[in-house]
């Protein structure tokens, strides 16, 4: 089929697109749209389908990888000095473990880059007492997410999560009741026994909690995962399980009205928030924190140990991809149809040439296949075309993670 082989071309040419260096010099300069994505490594327990480098928390580890943090971001101060920090994001791992570490790490960043933006942050369910939430508000917290997965119990189990539904419900609950501009769940798709029907059960309560986003993931299966030596044997049937769910959770949360805010997101108030990998420019801090900044993907050293002891001399970037010339381009056009469109303005502001002549055959042949349509300026994404860029990105997510262990040296335990 015609969409298969442009989803499997264009994951391809990304793929290709990102070659990692040890040259990890940047050119670092003002920007006006720089946000910081902090990455907290602890996490309670390892969740059997989790794709990252997490630890157990541990009081005193959580206090060297604070003090590391603030010194990164001293190190960072020195080059962008007058660069405004437009959003902070909390991402994990857990970042609700180290609460009362948090306000430490903000009050550095208000006073070396006099930010005064939105604070975002993920959460997990457990932590979500009333105490909690109050404190995260009092701080500056002003976005939350909450990696719900699923209401259903059964589900839950099934996804190594040591809480059942009532907890998440109750939970989701707390936080849209403690003044949060944006409230944000996260789902997942498909876990082994899940049904079309509990699927759809998530998304109904969801709805009626009235969270402003609902962020929907695929089970992504690396080979160093517990569930994936659970599940290998059912790729397949996951695979084509995977397919009838995304085009459920589309219809159905494009008819209660949630706009696409990306192939994964859905929301009530389009513009209002991005994920921790969604901004335009955003430097990566923490032990295996990853950033786009200077045309460049940047990645930190993965290793806990070593980003202590590396932090305490220089930016502890291990490699980078750097971004020109026709890899930027594809870079810029893949991240653009992660939102669902492409605009021929802002690619002739950025290159200087347009993009339906840059991109005239790949774009002839989406839109002949049903995968986009022009509507004005952009070039957008049909319901069929969100369904496979969904597949394409999953892939382009899997192989980049891949490529970043092999290019920082790190290997997870097979």
């Amino acid at each position: 089929m015609l969409e298969t082989f442009i989803s499997s071309f264009l994951a391809s040419k990304i793929l290709k697109s990102i070659s990692f260096s040890c040259d990890t010099g940047l050119h670092l300069t003002s920007t006006v749209d720089l946000s910081l994505n902090i990455r907290v490594p602890f996490c309670r327990f390892q969740c059997p389908f989790c794709l990252f480098i997490n630890y157990p928390y541990n009081e005193a580890l959580s206090d060297l990888y604070v003090r590391a943090v603030k010194q990164e971001l001293k190190l960072y101060s020195a080059y962008i000095k007058e660069s405004p920090i437009k959003n902070v994001y909390f991402s994990g791992g857990t970042p609700s473990l180290i609460l009362n570490k948090l306000s430490d790490i903000l009050n550095c960043i208000h006073e070396l880059f006099g930010f005064r933006g939105n604070v975002a942050i993920e959460v997990n369910p457990l932590d979500l007492n009333n105490e909690t939430l109050s404190k995260l508000v009092n701080i500056g917290i002003t976005q939350i997410s909450i990696g719900v997965q699923s209401f259903n119990s059964d589900v839950l189990k099934d996804l190594g999560r040591k809480y059942g539904g009532e907890v998440a419900l109750n939970a989701v609950k707390k936080a849209m009741d403690s003044g949060f501009d944006y409230v944000n769940i996260d789902l997942m798709f498909p876990s082994p026994n899940q049904t079309t029907n509990s699927l759809l059960q998530d998304l109904e309560i969801a709805v009626g909690l009235g969270v402003h986003g609902i962020s929907t993931y695929p089970l992504m299966l690396l080979p160093y995962t517990e569930m994936y030596r659970q599940l290998k044997d059912r790729i397949v049937e996951i695979e084509g399980m995977e397919k009838k769910m995304y085009m459920l959770i589309l219809d159905y949360l494009m008819n209660v009205g949630y706009n696409v805010r990306s192939i994964w997101s859905f929301t009530v108030k389009p513009g209002f928030y991005n994920g921790p990998f969604e901004y335009d420019e955003y430097l990566g801090i923490g032990p295996y924190a990853w950033g786009v900044i200077d045309n460049a993907f940047t990645v930190n050293t993965p290793l806990f140990e070593d980003y202590i002891i590396m932090v305490k001399k220089k930016i502890p970037i291990v490699t980078l991809a750097r971004f020109e010339g026709e890899r930027s381009m594809i870079i810029w056009l893949s991240r653009s149809l992660y939102h669902g469109k492409a605009s021929k303005t802002e690619f002739y502001k950025r290159f200087k040439i347009d993009l339906d002549k840059r991109f005239k055959w790949l774009i002839y042949l989406m839109c002949l296949s049903g995968l986009a349509e022009w509507r004005g300026d952009s070039l957008r994404l049909t319901r069929k075309g969100l369904l496979y860029g969904s597949l394409t990105t999953k892939n382009i997510v899997i192989g980049l993670l891949m490529k970043m262990h092999k290019a920082t040296g790190y290997y997870p335990p097979l």
